[in-house]
C-alpha cells in the first residue's frame, strides 16, 4: 500500500516543474532538500550542495546579513555618540583637570592638593555651567537644590609612624585599609579642612581619593535628541608612593530620555543582529555535532571493508579514501591528531564565538538604551563579533580556486608561525625585562613591563629612536 504523502509526492514529481504553482516552486527552490551523504556533506561547498542538493546556502546568507548590519550598527554608533563621546570627555579634562596639574603630571604637595579640591568644587558650582559654550545641568534633589560632590577617600586604618622615636613601627602595622564618604557643597571641605598637623596625619595614611560629581547634557543626534547623564571622577591615586599623586579625569554616561525615533533604531539594529547571531550561533552548533557525529561513526567504522552491517560506501570510513588511509594506519589510534582535527571545521567554532559575542552584545545594547551602564561591554562585545564576522568571510573564499591557494598557505603556515613566536618570545620577554630593570627608575618609558615591551619594541622597529635617548640622557647616571 502506498502511503497519501507517498502518492502527493509522486504525484507532483510526475508533474512539469513549470506547471507548479509559482509558490511551490519557490518553497521547492528554498527548501527542498534531497539525501546527503556525509561524504559529500563534509568535502562539497556552500554552492554544490545547493546545485546538488538543493539546499540552499543560509549561513551564508546570515553571514552576509550579520556583516552588514554590524557595518550599519558601527556607522550609527560612530555618527551619533562617538564624535560627541570624544567631544564630551575632552570637555570635562580641560574644565576640570586643576590649574596647578598640567597634562601628565601629578600633585606633589598637599597645600596645591586641598587648593586643587578647592578649585573642582568652584568650577562645578560656579564656572563650567556659566561658563561652557554648551548647556550643562546640575542633577537637583526634591528642593531643587545641585546634588554635591561626593568625595570617597581610601587609607589606612592608622599611621604606624612613632613621632617619639622618630621611626616606624612596623610591628603595629597590620595592613587594614578604610573607605570613607563625604558630600563636599560649596564653602565646605571635607577632610581637606583643618589644622596643619591634621592634613598631615590624613595624608599620610592616604591611598587614593576621588571627587565625583554629575552633569546632564542634550546630544542633537541627526535622529534627534537624546539626554545623557555624565558621571565625571577626578581620581588622585597615591598608592604607588613616592610623594606623587597620580590624577586622571573619568567619564562616563548613561542615557536618561530621548525621543522615539532617536533610539529605536539602535533598539531594532540590536533585535536584528541579536537574532541573526542566534539563528547563525545555532546553525554553527548544529554543524560542530554533526562534524562530531561524522567523527565517531568514522572511528567505530574504521579499516570496515566491504561486507558486514557496518560497511558503508557513502561514509568517509567505508570509502575508497578511508580505506587507503586504513592501508597507512591500520588501527584508530594510529592515524595522527592532525589528520582526525580535520573532521571539524574550526570556522564553525569560530562563527560560533564570534556568534555569542554579538548576540550578547545585542542584549546589552538594548539595556543601554534604556538607561544602564554597559556601553564599555558593550563595545569590547560587539568590535569582537564584528571583527569574527568579517574573519569568517575568508571561509567561503576557500572554495573559490583562485584563493584557495593563499588561505592554505596561510592556513599551513600558522603553526610554524606559531612555533617562531614562542621561540623568539623569551627572548624578547628577557630583553624588555632587562629593560624595565636597569632604567624604569629613570625614564617613564621603561616604568613597567608593559611600557617597557612597548618602547624596545618601537626603538627595534627604528621609531621615537631620539625621543627615548633624550629622555635617558638627562637622568640616567652613567653617559648614554
Amino acid at each position: 500500500m502506498i502511503s497519501l504523502e507517498e502518492e502527493r509526492a509522486t504525484t507532483e514529481n510526475a508533474r512539469p516543474i513549470s506547471s507548479l504553482p509559482w509558490r511551490r516552486r519557490f518553497y521547492n527552490f528554498l527548501f527542498s532538500k534531497k539525501p546527503m551523504n556525509p561524504k559529500d556533506r563534509f568535502f562539497l561547498s556552500p554552492w554544490q550542495k545547493w546545485r546538488r542538493y538543493g539546499r540552499f546556502p543560509w549561513k551564508i546568507i546570515l553571514h552576509l546579513l550579520l556583516v552588514i548590519f554590524c557595518s550599519v550598527q558601527t556607522g550609527f554608533l560612530q555618527s551619533e555618540f562617538t564624535s560627541y563621546s570624544y567631544d564630551s570627555v575632552a570637555t570635562f579634562r580641560h574644565h576640570f583637570t586643576p590649574s596647578l596639574i598640567t597634562a601628565g603630571s601629578g600633585v606633589y604637595t598637599i597645600p596645591d592638593t586641598v587648593d586643587s579640591v578647592n578649585e573642582t568644587i568652584n568650577e562645578y558650582y560656579n564656572v563650567f555651567p556659566v561658563e561652557s559654550v554648551d548647556r550643562y545641568v546640575f542633577p537637583v534633589d526634591a528642593d531643587g537644590i545641585p546634588m554635591p560632590l561626593q568625595l570617597t577617600v581610601r587609607s589606612f586604618e592608622k599611621d604606624f609612624y612613632d613621632p617619639e622615636e622618630e621611626d616606624w613601627n612596623f610591628a603595629e602595622f597590620d595592613g587594614k585599609q578604610i573607605t570613607q564618604y563625604w558630600s563636599l557643597r560649596e564653602g565646605e571641605m571635607g577632610p581637606f579642612q583643618g589644622s596643619d598637623e591634621e592634613l598631615r596625619n590624613f595624608f599620610y595614611r592616604l591611598i587614593s581619593f576621588d571627587v565625583s560629581f554629575e552633569y546632564r547634557n542634550i546630544d542633537y543626534g541627526f535622529l534627534g535628541p537624546v539626554l545623557f547623564s555624565w558621571n565625571i571622577t577626578q581620581r588622585y591615586d597615591f598608592i604607588a608612593g613616592g610623594g606623587r599623586m597620580e590624577f586622571k579625569v573619568l567619564a562616563e554616561k548613561t542615557i536618561i530620555e530621548y525621543r522615539f525615533n532617536t533610539i529605536v533604531a539602535f533598539v531594532i539594529m540590536n533585535v536584528l543582529i541579536g537574532a541573526l547571531a542566534f539563528v547563525s550561533l545555532a546553525l554553527s552548533i548544529i554543524a560542530i555535532v554533526k562534524s562530531y557525529r561524522l567523527f565517531r561513526t568514522t572511528r567505530n567504522r574504521y579499516g570496515t571493508r566491504g561486507g558486514g552491517d557496518d560497511y558503508d560506501s557513502d561514509s568517509v570510513a567505508g570509502s575508497q579514501s578511508g580505506n587507503a588511509m586504513a592501508t597507512f594506519f591500520p588501527k584508530w589510534s594510529d592515524v595522527p591528531l592532525n589528520v582526525k582535527l580535520q573532521f571539524f571545521d574550526f570556522w564553525h567554532v569560530t562563527i560560533a564565538i564570534g556568534n555569542l559575542c554579538l548576540f550578547v552584545s545585542a542584549g546589552l545594547g538594548i539595556s543601554e538604551q534604556c538607561g544602564y551602564a554597559t556601553e564599555s561591554y558593550y563595545s569590547i562585545l560587539f568590535g569582537l563579533g564584528t571583527l569574527f564576522a568579517w574573519i569568517s568571510i575568508i571561509r567561503y573564499l576557500e572554495f573559490v580556486r583562485k584563493f584557495y591557494m593563499l588561505i592554505y598557505t596561510l592556513r599551513y603556515s600558522f603553526l610554524n608561525l606559531a612555533r617562531l613566536i614562542i621561540c623568539m618570545a623569551p627572548i624578547f620577554v628577557g630583553y624588555s625585562t632587562f629593560g624595565m630593570i636597569v632604567f624604569s627608575e629613570y625614564c617613564d618609558e621603561f616604568k613597567d613591563a608593559a611600557t617597557a615591551a612597548m618602547t624596545l619594541f618601537a626603538l627595534l622597529n627604528g621609531d621615537n629612536i631620539m625621543a627615548t635617548f633624550d629622555n635617558m640622557t638627562g637622568s640616567y647616571p652613567e653617559s648614554i
